[in-house]
Formats: C-alpha cells, sequence, structure tokens
C-alpha cells in the first residue's frame, strides 16, 4: 500500500500464506434506527445487493444465517438467498462477509450489518481496497455515502481510511494492542467496532472522519444547516440528501502522522464544528488499556 508506514500491514507469522491480519482500507459505518422492521430490512438487502454487484460477489468467508458460524462461501450464498431465509415479520438480523483467506483473517473486502430493535442502533458497514476510487473512477465516495444514508434513513455515520482487523471477535481482542499503537500514531484512521458502537451512540457521533453523515435531528442541534454551512471554512463541504447532510473535510481523506505533528488540520476543523453532538463514550475500546487512552483518542482532534 503505496504511501502508508511499512508496519501498517501486520501479517500472521504462524501460517505459511502470511494472511494479513490489520489492513488499512476504506470504510462506510452508518448507523440507523428499527432496522428489525421488515421494511428497514429490505432496505438494506438492497444496499447489500448493490455492493455484492459493486464487488462482484468475491467473498469467501460468511456465517450462517441460523448457526452464525462461519463458513466458506458458495455459488449457493448471495443477497437474494440472505433475503430468502429471513422471516416476514419483525426480527433480528445479520449480514457478515469477507474476502480473507481464512475466517479470522482480514479482507479488504467485507459487508457487516446488523438490525435489532432499540435501544442499541443498528449499522451496516463496508469496506474497500483503499485504492478503490482511484481505480473506479466512475465511482465516487460521497455519492455512495449519500444514496447509502438517505435509502437506510441513517442517524449519523462516517467513511475514511480505517484500520481493518478481523471481524472474528477473538482475533480483535488479539490484535487490540496493535491497532493502538497504529491508532495513535496516524490519526486519520478510524478504528471501528460498529456492534459495540450501536450500543452507546444514540445520542451522539462517535467522532468525525473524511466524510461525517448526519441527520435532521443532529443538524438541529446544532443550530440547523444553514448555520452550520454559514461556519464552514473553504476546506469543507456539506453534501445534502433527504432527511440530512454529509460532511466533508477536505478533498479527499488523510492519514496524518503524529510523530512529526501532523494532525489533519481539515478533520480537526470538521470535529470542532461538531463536538457539542460527540456522544459520550463509555466503554474501552479493545487494547487501549482502559478508558483514559480511549477517551484521548476519540478526541485526537481536540
Amino acid at each position: 500500500m503505496n504511501g502508508f508506514p511499512p508496519w501498517s500491514s501486520i501479517t500472521d507469522p504462524n501460517r505459511d500464506n502470511g494472511e494479513p491480519l490489520i489492513e488499512i482500507g476504506f470504510y462506510v459505518t452508518l448507523y440507523f434506527e428499527d432496522g428489525y422492521l421488515p421494511e428497514r430490512r429490505l432496505a438494506a438487502f438492497e444496499l447489500f445487493q448493490k455492493y455484492w454487484r459493486l464487488v462482484d460477489g468475491k467473498f469467501h468467508w460468511t456465517t450462517n444465517v441460523k448457526t452464525h458460524n462461519w463458513e466458506a462461501v458458495t455459488s449457493e450464498h448471495s443477497p437474494e438467498f440472505w433475503l430468502s431465509e429471513q422471516p416476514k415479520e419483525p426480527w433480528i438480523w445479520d449480514i457478515c462477509f469477507h474476502n480473507g483467506q481464512s475466517y479470522d483473517s482480514t479482507g479488504l473486502l467485507r459487508i457487516e450489518a446488523l438490525g435489532g430493535p432499540p435501544p442499541s442502533l443498528s449499522y451496516m458497514s463496508i469496506t474497500l481496497p483503499p485504492t478503490w476510487f482511484a481505480d473506479h473512477p466512475q465511482t465516487y465516495a460521497q455519492d455512495l455515502m449519500l444514496h447509502w444514508a438517505s435509502r437506510l434513513r441513517a442517524i449519523h455515520g462516517s467513511a475514511g481510511l480505517g484500520i481493518m482487523v478481523p471481524l472474528d471477535v477473538t482475533r480483535q481482542k488479539e490484535l487490540g494492542q496493535s491497532v493502538r499503537s497504529l491508532a495513535q500514531r496516524l490519526p486519520g484512521l478510524e478504528v471501528d467496532y460498529p456492534l459495540s458502537h450501536s450500543i452507546y451512540l444514540q445520542k451522539g457521533i462517535k467522532s468525525v472522519n473524511w466524510l461525517t453523515c448526519l441527520d435532521e435531528r443532529f443538524l438541529n442541534q446544532l443550530g440547523g444547516i444553514e448555520q452550520l454551512r454559514a461556519k464552514l471554512n473553504p476546506n469543507l463541504k456539506l453534501l445534502t440528501y433527504p432527511g440530512g447532510a454529509v460532511l466533508q473535510a477536505g478533498a479527499f481523506p488523510e492519514v496524518g502522522d503524529r510523530e512529526p505533528g501532523r494532525i489533519p488540520e481539515n478533520y480537526r476543523a470538521a470535529a470542532a464544528l461538531l463536538r457539542p453532538i460527540q456522544a459520550s463514550y463509555p466503554a474501552p475500546f479493545p487494547g487501549f488499556g482502559g478508558q483514559d487512552a480511549t477517551d484521548v483518542w476519540l478526541h485526537r482532534f481536540d
């Protein structure tokens, strides 16, 4: 991955094929309400279908719809198969696919989603290789974000460059300290555990990244969309969609580097505008050594 330090990709030395455990990828994560309802599940299916087609269904691993155990993806797996296995009534559902070499390695193509009842939020999260949009110039990250936010009726979310770890929970815990080291060095990289985050982010955002999504309730807490627009500097843009807006911090995603003191200034400016709606997050991230270190990272743009 050109442009990233050599230690930004960590492989498993105990496996002959050198499977990647930590990678840098482009992520989109959106949180929404009432995902267990049939109409919200249908919206998730439509976006799942779009993502599947975008990446040509190149997945290797999934979780069984009924047992939730890992299994290899076969020709029988598809978004349509997933939907056919869902009940017609309101119900908790999940989606989990990735293209890692094994079930507990990291793939840069992946989708995870969960639809459930309150009090937790539902969420949908996808990842792509960091060069995806440069390699596919007909596809724009901003358009994808706006469409997905509108279709899901997202209340908030973000997109940009992030630290990718295996979806397997055991592996995530093992890699927590490595994630912390990378995140503390490169502040523009997101640390994303949406399953955990969905429990605590009903009343505010986690932090900002290159693209930060806000629905009308959060825009109103900031004084309304026009008041927020009036506060933008020339490097910030506000992209609107029915029901909300996406704040874009700069022309492209940034990584930054704390050692020479390069904090992404566009992200810092976006964080200052959205600080009134940043949630208090009462759970330490895996490997961060406690709540204090987690809070420092969450407020890294202050």
